[in-house]
């Protein structure tokens, strides 16, 4: 069913408040810009109550607020994060229980990577279609096939979440209550700050600190930009076009015409790129310890050394290992080798006391 008026929220509010549970999903578009235009809520409670909120219609959100704000009731989404960013940009939610059904997975032995169509078929054998996943959720009025597919992102979560729980053990569900609570931090539903833009650069705790500066100046330019646009980072930088002219602290690579940079954006970068090298970014790292190059055996074999027991202690507690770190996380380790909880979440939490300290002692080791 559609709804198009807030004053018919009000019995699914109740019906979630018995259940102490929904399972919520959206549908968006996000192609050619920064924010996503959020075309469609769907709220289910089973695989027979499942309803449409067309959000194009309705702008009284307090009903849909609350629903995700109350520590009564449970809100069950797959891959959360970035649907509870969206729905905060339309409704201003901070949500109090959340359950993620994909990174939950990552706490029973299988992989916390699974698709909602894959997790779906793994627990209940169904086989979802998913032939309207580009669809115009803007577009009204919404197709039959539409309607229906949307209806089934939330069919199945709400029963699906109770035979996740029951696989995780008790140790694991500890942990995952905690991984959850990262939901409901107010910052992470803010834009993010344009000087914080080059944390999203992968590999950017390997440059030296003239180029890590250089990229943050970079970067926060490209965000500014993009945001007052509103229009993707991409179309006016690539990640790897930022690191490459902070690594090489030269705007070289912006003469190639095939890049199809904007011409202002060349300019502009000139001085940026000049300004940030005269700013080195200022860190609590040491100088490197351990460099990847030039003690390439070395390096290679603690990183191998702490991939070992990474897996092998996952392995023993059935935790994915992407859910605890990555390898980019572990180089940087042997690279600095620095207890800095504020730059690796492996070092933090739950993830410490797993394989956190003895990872740290085998990047010296």
């Amino acid at each position: 069913m559609l709804i198009t008026e807030a004053s018919k929220l009000e019995p699914l509010l109740k019906r979630a408040y018995e259940l102490g549970c929904v399972a919520i999903d959206t549908e968006f578009v996000w192609e050619r810009t920064y924010y996503p235009n959020l075309g469609l809520v769907q709220i289910g409670f089973n695989r027979k109550e499942a309803h449409l909120l067309d959000v194009l219609e309705i702008k009284d959100v307090t009903i849909l607020k609350e629903m995700l704000e109350a520590p009564e009731i449970k809100v069950i989404f797959h891959d959360a994060l970035q649907d509870l960013q969206v729905l905060n940009r339309y409704c201003g939610a901070i949500p109090q229980n959340v359950f993620d059904t994909r990174l939950a997975t990552g706490f029973t032995g299988k992989a916390g990577t699974l698709s909602l169509g894959n997790l779906i078929s793994e627990y209940l054998g169904i086989a979802l279609a998913k032939t309207e996943s580009r669809s115009d959720w803007l577009q009204r009025p919404l197709t039959n096939a539409q309607m229906l597919y949307a209806q089934e992102d939330v069919f199945y979560l709400c029963e699906i979440t109770k035979l996740i729980e029951s696989e995780c053990s008790a140790e694991n569900l500890s942990c995952l209550r905690e991984e959850l609570e990262y939901f409901s931090n107010p910052a992470h539903y803010v834009d993010m700050l344009p000087e914080n833009a080059y944390l999203r650069i992968k590999g950017h705790g390997m440059l030296d600190p003239e180029s890590l500066g250089a990229l943050k100046a970079i970067t926060a330019y490209r965000e500014e930009r993009a945001q007052s646009r509103n229009v993707p980072r991409g179309f006016i930088l690539k990640d790897d076009i930022c690191k490459k002219i902070a690594a090489e602290k030269s705007c070289k690579i912006l003469n190639d015409r095939s890049l199809r940079i904007p011409q202002g954006v060349v300019s502009d970068l000139e001085e940026i790129l000049k300004k940030g090298l005269q700013e080195p970014f200022e860190t609590s790292r040491e100088a490197t310890i351990i460099s990847p190059k030039k003690q390439a055996a070395l390096f290679k074999s603690r990183l191998n050394s702490m991939v070992t027991h990474l897996e092998r202690e996952c392995e023993a507690k059935q935790i994915d290992p992407s859910i605890v770190t990555n390898r980019t996380e572990l180089k940087g380790l042997i690279q600095f080798q620095q207890d800095d909880s504020e730059n690796y979440k492996c070092l933090r939490g739950w993830r410490r006391d797993l394989v956190g300290k003895e990872l740290l002692s085998l990047a010296s080791s």
